[in-house]
C-alpha cells in the first residue's frame, strides 16, 4: 500500500514538473497594437483568455501603440515581435528602408473615414476646402488624405491641418476647435455617442466610398523574423485567427472576455466597435480564401496610390517586399450569428 502511495505521489510530482517545463518552454513575444485596446480588438483578448496562443507555444503580451508609425518602429527595433499597423504607413516605412512586412489582413475593407458635424455644412469632400482638420502627423487617415484629395479633385493646400495628439481629436472636433477630423470607422460608436451628448449630428465620408478601398490595419512583422523564425510566425497567426473564429461563433461571450480585461470601456460602444470590425473583416475574399488573405491587386493599389500621392514618386517597391500569404493557417470563418 505504501509503495502504491509513493508511486502515486511521484507520478504527481513528475506531472507537475512537466507542467512547469511546458510553461517554461513558452516563447515570450509581444504584440503591439496601433492604438489603445477598444472593442475592435475583442478577438485578440479571446486568443489570450482561451489559450489559443499558448497552445501554439507562445506567451503573448499585448501593448498599446500611438499610431501605426509608432508601432512599425517598435516592431522594426525588436521591442515587439509582431504588430498591427496601417498598410499605407507600412508602404512609406518600407520606402524609407524599414524592413517590415504584412503577414495577414485585419481590416480587409478600408475603415478610414472623415468626420464632421452637420452644423459645419460640409456636404461633400470638396467642401473641406477652406476648413480646418485636426489629426496627428502619422495617423494613417491623414497620411492617405492627399490620395483622397487627388482622386476627388480637392485642393489639399486649401485644407488647413492642425497638428494634435490623438486624444485631442474627438473633443476638439465636437467643441468646434476644428471643422473635421479623420479616424477609423471602428470608432464610430464613440464619435456618435460623444456628438449626441453634445447635441450634434455626425456627417461621415468613408474613404472606401470615394475611391480608396485599400488595405488598412494589418498584422506585421520584420523580414528578419520571417527568415529566422518562420515557425513562430505561423504559430502566431494560427493562435490569432483561432481567436477570430471563436469570436465570430460566440460574439457575446467574446465581448464579455474583452470587457473583463478592459472594464473601463463602455460595453455598448465596445459591442458597436466589434460589429464594425467584423463587417470589415468578413469580406467575400475572407470566406473564399480564408482569414488574413491578401489580394495582390488590392495591395498593388494600396502601394501605387501611397507612392504616387503620399511619397510623390514614380519609384515602386516590389509587392513581395510588402506582404506575404505564406504563413496563413488556412482558417475559414464560420457564419456570423
Amino acid at each position: 500500500m505504501k509503495k502504491i502511495i509513493f508511486i502515486t505521489i511521484l507520478a504527481l510530482i513528475l506531472l507537475a514538473g512537466l507542467g512547469v517545463d511546458r510553461a517554461l518552454a513558452l516563447e515570450k513575444i509581444t504584440l503591439a497594437f496601433s492604438w489603445f485596446p477598444y472593442g475592435k480588438h475583442v478577438p485578440f483578448f479571446v486568443s489570450l483568455e482561451k489559450g489559443f496562443w499558448k497552445e501554439e507555444g507562445l506567451d503573448v503580451t499585448i501593448i498599446r501603440g500611438y499610431g501605426s508609425g509608432d508601432t512599425i518602429k517598435k516592431v522594426a527595433a525588436g521591442s515587439a515581435e509582431f504588430g498591427k499597423a496601417a498598410a499605407d504607413v507600412l508602404v512609406t516605412a518600407r520606402a524609407e528602408g524599414i524592413k517590415v512586412k504584412i503577414i495577414g489582413a485585419y481590416h480587409d475593407k478600408n475603415l478610414q473615414c472623415v468626420y464632421t458635424l452637420k452644423k459645419n455644412k460640409i456636404k461633400s469632400l470638396k467642401d473641406l476646402e477652406g476648413k480646418t482638420m485636426g489629426n496627428t502627423l502619422t495617423d494613417s487617415c491623414r497620411v492617405m488624405f492627399p490620395a483622397l484629395a487627388a482622386i476627388n479633385k480637392i485642393d489639399p493646400d486649401k485644407v488647413k491641418w492642425i497638428n494634435m495628439d490623438a486624444p485631442s481629436k474627438l473633443p476638439s472636433f465636437v467643441t468646434g476647435k476644428i471643422d473635421a477630423t479623420c479616424t477609423l470607422f471602428t470608432e464610430d460608436p464613440t464619435y456618435e455617442a460623444t456628438a449626441k451628448k453634445a447635441g450634434e449630428d455626425l456627417v461621415r465620408f468613408m474613404y472606401s466610398d470615394y475611391g480608396l478601398d485599400l488595405y488598412s490595419i494589418s498584422l506585421i512583422t520584420t523580414d528578419k523574423m520571417i527568415q529566422e523564425k518562420p515557425e513562430m510566425v505561423k504559430k502566431f497567426l494560427k493562435g490569432t485567427y483561432r481567436g477570430f473564429a471563436w469570436s465570430i461563433e460566440h460574439p457575446e461571450e467574446a465581448l464579455e472576455i474583452f470587457i473583463k480585461e478592459r472594464p473601463e470601456i463602455d460595453k455598448e460602444q465596445a459591442r458597436g466597435h466589434f460589429k464594425i470590425m467584423l463587417d470589415h473583416f468578413l469580406t467575400p475574399i475572407t470566406y473564399e480564401k480564408g482569414m488574413g488573405y491578401i489580394r495582390e491587386d488590392k495591395m498593388k493599389l494600396t502601394r501605387d496610390l501611397t507612392m504616387k500621392y503620399v511619397l510623390k514618386t514614380e519609384k515602386q517597391i516590389p509587392l513581395e517586399d510588402l506582404y506575404t500569404n505564406a504563413f496563413l493557417p488556412g482558417i475559414f470563418p464560420p457564419k456570423k450569428k
